[in-house]
């Protein structure tokens, strides 16, 4: 069947009338936008845990912060989300001031990450959600990924360690 990316939103948008979703695990190829995660986000500020499987890259990393403003519940995101095969450090990720209940991410997409841009995907990551714990991904690069994260972990738990 060959349907095209708003055909695929128009199927999908009924859901975003559920206001009280908790746990989505959908199946189907969705297309998403920065707009679109923004729109699902603020739809759904119940969700506690949300995956979407498709082998289509995503919205931006910048707009996994929708989640963390209005999803505090959240405790498990799989999402594909556009990866630049070299990313530069954003300024446009503020940095979450509160503790995010996220601890699980996955980036449900098919394309790998190389070893420069894993640092600063794992630090747009942390700041979105400080509490992040695993990370996963297809490659080498999602691994350092989880090993940067681990770094930033284990320094933000060193410099409590010294505030005490």
């Amino acid at each position: 069947m060959d349907i095209d990316e708003q055909q695929l939103w128009l199927i999908f948008e009924p859901l975003l009338e559920l206001q009280r979703l908790e746990y989505l695990d959908y199946q189907i190829i969705l297309p998403l936008s920065d707009q679109k995660t923004a729109r699902i986000a603020c739809a759904w500020p119940h969700l506690k845990d949300l995956c979407f499987n498709s082998a289509v890259e995503g919205s931006s990393l910048e707009s996994l912060a929708y989640f963390a403003r209005h999803c505090p519940d959240l405790e498990s995101l799989y999402c594909p989300i556009q990866v630049e095969t070299r990313v530069t450090p954003s300024t446009t990720i503020p940095p979450t001031l509160f503790p995010h209940a996220l601890h699980t991410f996955g980036a449900n997409h098919y394309r790998e990450i190389d070893a420069l841009s894993a640092p600063v995907i794992a630090l747009g990551l942390y700041q979105i959600f400080p509490n992040l714990v695993c990370v996963k991904g297809i490659g080498l690069g999602w691994t350092l990924v989880q090993n940067t994260l681990d770094s930033f972990t284990f320094l933000r738990n060193q410099n409590r360690q010294l505030e005490k």
